[in-house]
């Protein structure tokens, strides 16, 4: 799983000047489950949609853990509890952690989130299989970016709304790599989320399922891969990795880091975050979306609808085209 002492170091430093905003009383915010040879983390702030916190990022980390040191455990899944996977960066932490710091510090912890994210799943040795319903947005592509399988509802929502506003991933969900510089662009553009069953067609997951059959199709492919052994798995894993790190993976998650600490340090991202601390979250999030087709809900049109479908939305949701 790559080296603990700097997993650990890094998340510890992640969480020094970030509050703890999970929002429950009691209840951890990562559940940890064996079934059997698959080990499952389960994001576990519903009533956040599982904003991922430094708090859950622990929570990650010591399940991920826990599994590496299970030699009867052979792959993890990864999926979110309540209506939504995870719909991004808790933006609380982010306003206590970016307003009123330094350049020089906000390049830092950009640099730390990113490499957490690396070192967490990109080197764990084991395969880990992520289970997407709901919404995958922002930072949660992540999670798609270092993640080996992705099943998905074919209504779930992935996208970067961020990125017509603000900001971007920095793993870009490994859209660059995977889907090519012509979808990676259309997506960056427009800031539109696509669903399961196109990100499916276009190569963004593996497979797209109605939600009620989701757990039931990911628990049976879990269980078809842990019927190979495990090291065997690990060295078909790291294999690829290593073939994807000669072609630049590892310094385009850098090149992200980069740029997404520039964006950071534009008046209107810092405006975005005075909001969240005075007004709260949905009337900021209004405010920086508003003027780009306003916070994305489910089943919103892409630009694959065209303006045809656009209208319609719009119709159906009482708003003027």
């Amino acid at each position: 799983m790559g080296d603990a002492q700097t997993e650990n170091s890094t998340v510890e430093q992640l969480g020094q000047t970030n509050g703890n905003h999970s929002g429950k009383d009691e209840g951890p915010d990562v559940l940890v489950e064996k079934d059997g040879k698959v080990g499952k983390l389960i994001l576990n702030r519903p009533e956040r949609l599982n904003a991922l916190s430094v708090s859950m990022m622990r929570g990650i980390e010591a399940g991920l853990k826990e599994f590496d040191a299970d030699d009867n455990i052979s792959v993890v899944i990864i999926k979110g509890a309540g209506r939504a996977f995870c719909s991004g960066m808790d933006i609380r932490e982010v306003a206590d952690q970016h307003l009123n710091v330094t350049a020089h510090e906000d390049r830092q912890h950009t640099d730390k989130l990113g490499l957490w994210f690396h070192h967490t799943f990109w080197e764990f040795r084991k395969p880990v299989i992520l289970q997407l319903h709901g919404y995958c947005y922002a930072g949660a592509c992540y999670f798609l970016g270092v993640t080996d399988l992705v099943v998905a509802a074919d209504d779930a929502m992935i996208g970067a709304p961020e990125s017509k506003s603000f900001g971007l991933e920095p793993s870009l969900g490994m859209w660059p790599l995977t889907l090519g510089p012509r979808w990676t662009k259309a997506l960056l553009f427009t800031g539109d989320a696509l669903d399961g069953a196109t990100a499916e067609r276009i190569g963004m997951i593996n497979k797209a399922v109605p939600e009620d059959e989701l757990d039931e199709y990911t628990d049976w492919l879990a269980k078809k891969i842990a019927l190979t052994e495990m090291p065997i798995l690990a060295l078909h894993k790291q294999t690829v990795n290593m073939v994807y790190d000669i072609i630049g993976f590892y310094p385009m998650l850098k090149a992200g880091m980069i740029f997404d600490h520039m964006e950071h340090r534009e008046e209107k991202f810092n405006e975005l975050l005075r909001r969240v601390k005075e007004d709260g979250v949905r009337p900021a999030l209004e405010w920086i979306y508003g003027p780009t087709g306003g916070i994305l809900t489910k089943g919103a049109p892409s630009f694959l609808d065209g303006p045809e479908g656009e209208r319609r939305w719009l119709e159906s949701q009482g708003r003027d085209a």
